[in-house]
């Protein structure tokens, strides 16, 4: 059963009247800013249904030649609580299942019947609901907020940094293009650095697997005939060095690079054998 209820006091809850602009001061980028936002005005609506919905589980049981009723009161909601919420969020856990227990019936069972009775009331509110001024008063205060969301996702992802707030207004107002200016600049350099060094590994990575390729050609002794590896005389650290200035000489010296020479890439290997690398 849902019977109708007056609340004695009208919901306090509704909608703030004005959305503001706001503006703070913080440190960022090395210096105090002023940051642009926004805040909801502390007037609100005001609420003037009080109607409430006070839902209850009724059984109904012989007793010799007498019809007896039980009751079990289950929760009470508000009309504006409805919009938002269900019963289920209004009803302590513990206590509810001791009622279910003595009613006999499940959680899901209890729930079935009270969305069956409620349906219509919760369909109507929002029709009503949905034609005050609240409710259109919300509904563009959101979407307001939504699309300057946007605004600091695209402008973080055009400059690198979220600083949106501190160069425009909620309204997308510019307040600091001098700022902007900067922080783009200093994004198109990272972008620049970040691609010269891309570029710069894929052509180390390229000459090494062209390296590699044509050593497997030679053999790995370009064109000669193998050597014995002697075992090397060196420390691993000393090794490790010669290695690094094999490496700088045969960039230098393989004769398929530009300014190679056969000659001297048969001297760099003589060495590297010495070496015992």
């Amino acid at each position: 059963m849902i019977q109708e209820i007056t609340n004695k006091r009208p919901d306090p809850n509704g909608w703030h009247k004005e959305l503001l602009l706001d503006e703070t001061l913080e440190h960022f980028e090395g210096r105090i800013r002023k940051k642009y936002g926004y805040k909801l005005s502390s007037e609100r609506f005001e609420r003037p249904n009080r109607t409430a919905y006070k839902i209850a589980v009724h059984q109904s049981y012989r007793e010799g030649e007498h019809i007896r009723k039980r009751q079990w009161a289950i929760c009470t909601i508000g009309y504006y609580e409805l919009l938002t919420s269900s019963p289920k969020e209004q009803v302590d856990k513990q206590h509810l299942k001791a009622k279910l227990k003595e009613i006999g019936i499940t959680e899901n069972r209890l729930w079935e019947l009270v969305d069956a009775k409620l349906a219509p009331i919760v369909q109507a509110i929002k029709l009503e609901f949905e034609a005050s001024e609240e409710f259109k008063t919300q509904q563009e205060h959101k979407r307001l907020i939504r699309a300057w969301r946007i605004r600091r996702k695209l402008f973080e992802k055009s400059n690198g940094v979220d600083a949106y707030e501190f160069c425009y207004d909620f309204f997308n107002e510019s307040m600091d293009l001098k700022f902007e200016h900067e922080l783009s600049k200093a994004f198109r350099e990272r972008k620049e650095e970040e691609e010269r060094k891309r570029r710069a590994e894929e052509r180390e990575r390229s000459y090494w697997e062209h390296f590699k390729r044509e050593s497997s050609n030679y053999n790995g002794n370009y064109g000669f005939p193998p050597i014995d590896k002697p075992s090397s005389r060196f420390s691993e650290a000393e090794q490790a060095l010669l290695k690094k200035f094999y490496r700088v000489l045969a960039r230098s010296f393989h004769p398929d690079l530009p300014g190679g020479s056969e000659e001297a890439m048969k001297l760099v290997n003589t060495l590297k054998e010495d070496w015992g690398i």
